[in-house]
């Protein structure tokens, strides 16, 4: 890792360490691993991800903040495949449209306005896209707690970063 990396990264930690810095709807916490991160979408209002909650993962390369990240979700949303690497303007898959200015919070906000976008056409969408009905978005959001309870894997990243948060994200 670079002194840049450790700089930005830092800078970051800082800033959502902030008692003011909050999103009403997102989540983010480093890892053990400082180019892996994670992150929590939940209750996006007046959607068909009301009251779900979404886990991901953020991988960043040590050329942050100078090479764009990977994101993938872990957990089911309707909107994105799960494990493997979303395509968006934002993503090392596109590493021309990427700006270092972004930070990690401003990503997953812009994962947040890709989930409740339904205007792209399905033949323009990124790798990593799916195009789920609303009605069977709205089945996934009401089943996406006990979901990620029955999947070990999930439920222990929640345990290991998120559990400070269980009472926000009705997760008791």
């Amino acid at each position: 890792m670079s002194n840049t990396f450790i700089k930005r990264i830092n800078k970051e930690i800082l800033l959502y360490q902030k008692d003011n810095f909050s999103f009403d709807n997102l989540i983010i916490q480093p890892s053990d691993n400082l180019n892996e991160w994670y992150f929590v979408i939940y209750n996006i209002k007046d959607s068909e991800y009301e009251n779900g909650v979404y886990l991901g993962k953020v991988m960043l390369p040590d050329k942050y903040p100078f090479k764009a990240p990977d994101f993938m979700f872990l957990t089911e949303s309707g909107r994105f495949k799960t494990n493997i690497k979303i395509c968006t303007s934002f993503t090392a898959f596109h590493n021309d449209l990427y700006s270092p200015s972004w930070n990690i919070a401003s990503m997953c906000a812009g994962l947040i306005s890709f989930m409740t976008d339904d205007s792209a056409k399905p033949e323009s969408q990124g790798i990593g896209h799916l195009n789920n009905s609303k009605e069977n978005r709205k089945i996934i959001a009401k089943n996406s707690i006990k979901n990620i309870k029955y999947n070990k894997i999930t439920f222990d990243i929640f345990e290991k970063h998120f559990k400070d948060y269980y009472t926000i994200l009705n997760f008791n």
